[in-house]
Parts: structure tokens; sequence; C-alpha cells
């Protein structure tokens, strides 16, 4: 397989779409990375606006325990103890999954410009920043 499509994501990340359709998101210089077949991909797109709900739910300082399948052993969750975005590989042991170590975390505030790179956005997004910190914890893809 070779890369058809490299986009610069920010600092040291990249988004590669390769010959067969693949999308991978990747960090350099490391191994850490997220592989999505074509309908894995079609599948995360389409669960943007419950992922942009989780990390409302978060800067709100609300729970937060927001974890989906987009196929094969692949799931996309935001948790109330990290403000990210977490794709990565699970594993079932005693009835429930477990993640492995394999994928990669955006953080919340590079969300936004991850997916204007790609297309998803243009132009149409607004910061939200988390009580008194005035740190960016999300910027939403679609107002």
């Amino acid at each position: 397989m070779s890369v058809v499509k490299s986009i610069q994501l920010g600092s040291k990340r990249f988004l590669e779409v390769n010959d067969e359709y693949d999308v991978v998101i990747k960090a350099e210089g490391n191994t850490k990375r997220a592989h999505f077949t074509a309908s894995r991909w079609a599948r995360f797109i389409g669960e943007i606006p419950e992922v942009d709900d989780a990390i409302k739910r978060f800067c709100d300082d609300k729970p937060t325990a927001f974890k989906k399948h987009i196929g094969g052993k692949w799931y996309i969750s935001v948790s109330s103890e990290v403000p990210c975005v977490d794709i990565r590989r699970w594993y079932m042991k005693d009835n429930s999954v477990h993640p492995t170590t394999i994928g990669i975390r955006i953080v919340s505030a590079s969300y936004c410009t991850y997916f204007r790179s790609v297309g998803q956005t243009e132009g149409c997004c607004r910061r939200v920043t988390k009580g008194t910190t005035g740190s960016c914890c999300y910027i939403t893809l679609f107002s």
C-alpha cells in the first residue's frame, strides 16, 4: 500500500490516505496511530455529533462516559477523566472490553483543527472554555 495523500494535522500529527482508501492518523516519531478502513472512517465521521455532545458535557463539568464501537476492535471514547478524544483498539476479557495501547488520543483543543484539515469544517468552529482556567477544552465542529 502506498500513501496517496498526507495532511499535517498540527504539531507532529499526520493523516494519511493510502491507495486502498484506508485512513491513518499517526504521531511522528513513535508508533501511536489509529487505523481506519473506509467503512470505519465513515462510522467515525458519523459519530462526530455524539463526540461533540460528550466533549460539551465534559466542558460543563458533567459526568461523561462516551464510548462507541466504530468497527473491528476499534472504539472512540471521551471520558470525564481526560480532555481528549481517544481512538483505540480494545479487547474482550471477562465479558467486558478493555483498552489496548494501540491507538491515539486527540487533545480536545486540537479536535477541530484536525477535521478542518480533512475538509470536514470550513471556518465554523467556536471555542468553549472550561471554568476560569481559560484553557480551551473543546472546539465544536459544527456551529
